[in-house]
């Protein structure tokens, strides 16, 4: 049987206002990729990035407000997610009784690491895809001069350092900065140092 918009209207409407936040955003996550699954090619699916995906990796150490997603389907998605409930203000989908919000930020992951994708499972019937931990540091290194970015990310490398690739997170800094290789260099001593 197909889940469609009126089963995710539903699964939504079991959500209570009073979860936690995190929990919240991961279950309605669970139902965007679920609802997406019928319709879209598996290449196609909603991933996590951003905020949200390195709440996931430091369990909850990093909070975030939002859910930020890649997928090639986005014209898909924003229709999906207007069908279930969430309303469009510019590029941000707001689902007011939940207080949940989606941000559709990309088409593409950047790095295009798609082996590295974590898939996660809510529950029985739903799971949600997350980023590598190679590419929220690979995004936040990038962005190596706020202090949020690297306090969570010499704390994610210091308890994930022997998962992470760092050959391949290297390269790909290196190629789209090399002073964020100086700075990734940086990180990973401290994380050391802890």
């Amino acid at each position: 049987m197909n889940y469609n918009e009126n089963d995710a209207r539903a699964d939504i409407d079991r959500i209570s206002s009073e979860t936690e936040l995190y929990d919240r955003m991961i279950q309605v996550a669970a139902i965007i990729t679920k609802l997406m699954e019928g319709h879209v090619k598996v290449s196609d699916l909603p991933i996590i990035v951003g905020g949200l995906s390195m709440e996931i990796y430091t369990e909850s150490k990093y909070t975030t407000h939002d859910i930020d997603f890649v997928t090639s389907a986005s014209k898909e998605m924003e229709e999906k997610l207007l069908a279930i409930g969430f309303e469009n203000s510019e590029r941000v989908f707001q689902h007011k009784y939940l207080n949940v919000a989606v941000d559709i930020v990309d088409s593409v992951l950047e790095p295009p690491d798609y082996d590295g994708l974590i898939k996660l499972e809510v529950d029985n019937d739903k799971y949600i895809y997350v980023q590598s931990i190679e590419s929220i540091l690979y995004d936040r290194v990038l962005d190596y001069e706020r202090v949020d970015n690297e306090q969570y990310s010499v704390y994610l490398i210091s308890i994930a350092y022997d998962e992470i690739d760092f050959d391949y997170l290297k390269r790909e800094v290196k190629t789209a900065d090399p002073d964020a290789l100086i700075a990734l260099e940086k990180w990973i001593e401290k994380a050391l140092e802890n």
